[in-house]
């Protein structure tokens, strides 16, 4: 790798975001129990190409970097630049271990969190291509991010920092409303996690429903439950839901828009609902529920 023109200053605006290793990985033997922090130091593959003035900066810039405690894994930012030609940030960190054995990475997303931790970029690394990162040691990397990752205009000036996204790496999860706790038993929310779990996996940022349950009203309206899934890399914020069930044979039963308040479902996660359509708007007063299905009305 080719580190120049990068890392050839002194100055630092980037700061730090650390873990515990066994965020990431699964097989790493506990060590330096007997140490409150370790220093990581520099460490360059043989094989890179960088001016002897840059190898100084280099140096530097890790040595200033804090110590971490045993068996963490760190992205430290040092700065980002701009492409003249098209609109790139690269970014130039320390991938830092304090694991007292050599690890290799694989592919996860990045963060780029400004300093009031808003996510101004998202983006997906392949970390193998760091190769080997040897026990204890601070090795510098560039980190682009294409045009289509970044979420603002302004680079953010300092604080900012990169963050592994542990939300990727967590398995899909039940996201409950407040409301849904208050009026649910323990057991009942973990019939719904259960259910959450057994659901087939999303495809890449995509969003689906599915829905559970279904009953009618004491007024003959329908009221179905549906669990509302984001596969997607960010938040999503839900206005208008434009809906419609079909039954047993079929046939539509209902169909209508909801407008929602305030309604956001995170990111991987499955949000539970319940959409009661008024006894007048049902186009069959006597369905067959026995089994059925709603879906997003498409324009």
């Amino acid at each position: 790798m080719n580190l120049f023109p990068f890392f050839n200053k002194k100055e630092k605006t980037g700061v730090g975001s650390t873990l515990d290793s066994s965020s990431l990985m699964d097989d790493v033997v506990e060590s330096h129990k007997d140490k409150e922090s370790i220093k990581p130091s520099l460490y360059l593959p043989s094989e890179w190409k960088f001016e002897k003035e840059q190898e100084y900066v280099l140096r530097f810039l890790s040595n200033e970097l804090p110590p971490l405690k045993p068996s963490q894994i760190s992205l430290d930012g040092i700065s980002i630049n701009t492409s003249s030609k098209r609109k790139v940030w690269n970014i130039e960190a320390f991938v830092r271990s304090s694991i007292n054995q050599s690890i290799n990475l694989g592919t996860t997303e990045l963060l780029l969190l400004d300093k009031k931790e808003n996510i101004v970029a998202s983006h997906e690394f392949d970390l193998s291509k760091i190769g080997e990162i040897p026990a204890n040691s601070n090795v510098p990397w560039v980190f682009e991010f294409p045009e289509h990752s970044i979420t603002v205009d302004e680079i953010p000036s300092d604080g900012w920092k990169l963050a592994f996204d542990l939300t990727a790496l967590q398995a899909h999860s039940l996201d409950l409303d407040n409301e849904w706790k208050e009026k649910l038993s323990v057991d009942d929310q973990k019939k719904l996690a259960d259910l959450v779990d057994s659901l087939p996996p999303l495809k890449k940022n995509q969003v689906n429903i599915t829905g559970f349950q279904s009953n009618f009203t004491q007024e003959g309206g329908l009221a179905i439950s549906l669990f509302i899934s984001n596969g997607s890399k960010k938040n999503i914020q839900l206005i208008k839901f434009p809906l419609e069930v079909r039954d047993a044979s079929d046939s539509v039963v209902a169909k209508g828009v909801f407008d929602l308040k305030d309604f956001i479902v995170k990111r991987n996660t499955s949000k539970p609902w319940t959409f009661i359509f008024p006894k007048e708007n049902l186009l069959d007063p006597q369905p067959d529920m026995s089994n059925w299905k709603a879906s997003l009305i498409q324009k």
